[in-house]
């Protein structure tokens, strides 16, 4: 581990954010999928109702996911506090 004077300590590799960066790209397919299981629902398409119920659950567990994520390394000082904010405020949408 390396430490910038102007950043706070970081992961040499990165390899913790991309950790959260891969959940939230999860997360982008997950509203993608909500967004279009509401288009089928309100076609008139009935069992876009479960396929909708489903992916909305996907996606909190996700937002919680990352959001535990990002507190663990920011805890640890793997990542900056920008990021347990940003992943914070996806939670509470």
């Amino acid at each position: 581990m390396t430490t910038n004077v102007s950043n706070g300590p970081t992961d040499a590799s990165g390899r913790h954010l991309r950790t959260v960066w891969g959940l939230a790209l999860i997360n982008l397919g997950l509203v993608a999928l909500q967004a279009l299981s509401a288009g089928l629902l309100m076609s008139g398409y009935r069992p876009a109702v479960r396929a909708h119920a489903v992916v909305a659950l996907a996606l909190q567990f996700g937002a919680f996911t990352q959001a535990v994520t990002a507190v663990v390394l920011w805890r640890r000082g793997r990542a900056p506090a920008w990021v347990v904010g940003s992943s914070a405020l996806l939670f509470v949408f």
